[in-house]
């Protein structure tokens, strides 16, 4: 193509435009305004370029091109050039797909190549590192292979064969630096290990009970122990004791007493028999005129119900809605004095969500850098803040214990042991009886119900009943405030939920319903929010036992929408 100054087609592959025709008109034509700016840039601008075209479409159609364009000094004339889009690109695409596939296998050849280069390149390493990994396991049997190369490799092997002989002559020698050691260690430390290994420390995972216990000895050794065993699959006995001396001679008496009450209490006689029993073991050549004191519960994982007998020892802390208190025990006497004494036993029922806490005296003699002792008074403070696992409590005592005593030196064995009482699997929920508490119980019951996927309707229906009675438990069970514990039960019928506290009595199932057919005003006050509960029911019961409120509500657990 050839342009005048003003853009008139001068020479255009169609003859038509020749002469007749500017770029511009063409443009507007064609409604291609890439075309008027190709004529601007050309004729006014005195620039040269390239730019691609659509198709056009019309008279004298063509398919989209590549249009070359430069002006022409002097005459200040353009001149364009036009190549069909596909015939331009086509040597370049084939080009391109050559170079493509001949990349293609110039990497899979490369590939080919490293990969096999790798293997053989680094085989001897990777023998090295699993030779040393052996070594990292103590297995020094495998040997190194032989290798005189120069690279890393051969330097690398070289300095594992002498770590390894080296290593082995430093086991030899440890080895007879341990046995030396073994035969020169006081029996101290081997009583310590005997100790340590007789006290159980794996924790059983029962949905019934939870239990934790520690003893942290004065000395090396000490005559404080812990015990906890199965006598059959609903009995579990608990144990604590407490050796009158330290060090070798207590460690040695601890290890006959423990072992004699646990083969004692596996013949599934009385409590009272089994120390009965063992006091007159311990009686018998007991030359050294050695004591202990011993708390011992049987207790039905089941039921709750616990036998106890106590020889001497500091009452253990029983936790209730009331918080934790000493429980009474008859104060029969130490184990290992005088023979044939009898001993007697008492009992209780444990609750769900009751705790016992066991301890030895080194707990409340504790004394700080002024002698001054931690005791009864203040690990009853200390308790009665806690309401978490087990564990916890004792780390928690444990942590009061060391603020108290701020590095003082320990001066006697310290033991604790606690149980909680959960009873037949089953979800329990246990909270103080305060208003501001009443989203954490609504809470907890909204996730176990999702939990026993009850039905919506029937979960509505049951937390409106939940907040009434909370409220009323709140409210008007206690004067100075107390506790409420909420347990779940399931059935293939009723989502039930077990309200209980030991507040004062009331049957709120003997509360005369309000006459809703009367005015707020008309109406007395009181009754509404039972009759609430009622109304929103499906099951509904009231027991009063041995001091505690027992309210049982349920709600279908499908309902037909």
């Amino acid at each position: 193509m050839l342009f005048s100054q003003k853009g008139l087609y001068v020479v255009h592959p169609y003859p038509e435009a020749n002469l007749t025709k500017t770029i511009y008109e063409l443009a507007e034509e064609y409604n291609v305004p890439q075309l008027a700016e190709i004529g601007r840039d050309m004729l006014e601008l005195k620039h040269h370029g390239h730019t691609k075209l659509p198709k056009i479409k019309g008279e004298q159609e063509h398919e989209p091109v590549v249009f070359f364009y430069t002006p022409i000094a002097y005459l200040n004339w353009g001149m364009g050039l036009f190549f069909p889009q596909e015939q331009f690109f086509a040597p370049m695409r084939w080009f391109q797909a050559r170079v493509m596939i001949f990349l293609f296998f110039v990497l899979v050849v490369l590939f080919a190549l490293i990969s096999w280069i790798c293997h053989y390149s680094t085989k001897p390493l990777l023998d090295l590192s699993k030779i040393a990994e052996q070594y990292g396991q103590g297995d020094f049997s495998a040997e190194l292979p032989k290798s005189e190369t120069s690279d890393e490799i051969g330097v690398m092997s070289r300095a594992f064969r002498k770590m390894r002989g080296n290593l082995l002559k430093l086991i030899e020698q440890e080895k007879k630096t341990v046995a030396e050691k073994q035969k020169a260690s006081s029996e101290l430390e081997i009583a310590q290990k005997i100790q340590q290994s007789a006290l159980p420390k794996n924790f059983p995972d029962n949905p019934n009970f939870e239990i934790y216990a520690s003893m942290e000895a004065a000395q090396k050794v000490g005559g404080d122990f812990y015990d906890f065993f199965f006598t059959d699959k609903e009995h579990l006995v608990i144990l604590i004791a407490d050796v009158a001396g330290k060090g070798i001679p207590a460690s040695l008496y601890m290890m006959t007493a423990k072992s004699l009450i646990k083969t004692v209490a596996q013949s599934n006689c009385q409590v009272a028999e089994i120390f009965e029993r063992v006091n007159n073991e311990l009686c018998s050549g007991n030359s050294d005129n050695m004591f202990l004191t011993a708390f011992l519960a049987k207790i039905n994982i089941q039921n709750g119900f616990t036998e106890y007998v106590c020889a001497g020892h500091n009452p253990p802390y029983l936790q209730t809605l009331e918080g934790y208190k000493e429980i009474s025990v008859k104060r029969n006497l130490v184990m290992g004095a005088i023979e044939n004494v009898p001993y007697q036993s008492e009992h209780l029922t444990l609750n769900p969500g009751d705790r016992f806490f066991l301890y030895t005296d080194g707990v409340t003699e504790a004394q700080n850098s002024e002698g001054e002792f931690f005791g009864e008074q203040r690990l009853e403070q200390v308790l009665q803040k806690i309401y978490g696992s087990a564990k916890e409590t004792l780390q928690k005592v444990n942590q009061e214990m060391e603020k108290f005593t701020n590095g003082a030196v320990q001066s006697d064995d310290i033991t604790m042991l606690e149980f909680i009482f959960n009873g037949e699997e089953r979800t329990i929920f246990a909270i103080k009886a305060d208003l501001n508490e009443l989203d954490n119980v609504l809470d907890f019951v909204q996730e176990d119900m999702k939990k026993n996927n009850v039905a919506q309707k029937s979960r509505s229906n049951m937390l409106i009943a939940v907040g009434e009675i909370f409220a009323n438990i709140a409210g008007y069970a206690y004067k100075n405030g107390g506790m409420a514990v909420i347990e779940s039960k399931v059935d293939d019928v009723l989502y039930k939920l077990v309200f209980r506290d030991n507040g004062k009595k009331f049957n709120p199932l003997t509360y005369g319903d309000p006459d809703v057919t009367q005015s707020a005003e008309e109406r007395s006050i009181g009754g509404l929010g039972i009759y609430m509960v009622k109304q929103m029911a499906d099951f509904l019961e009231y027991d009063y036992i041995d001091g505690y409120n027992i309210l049982t509500i349920g709600v279908k657990v499908s309902t037909s929408e």
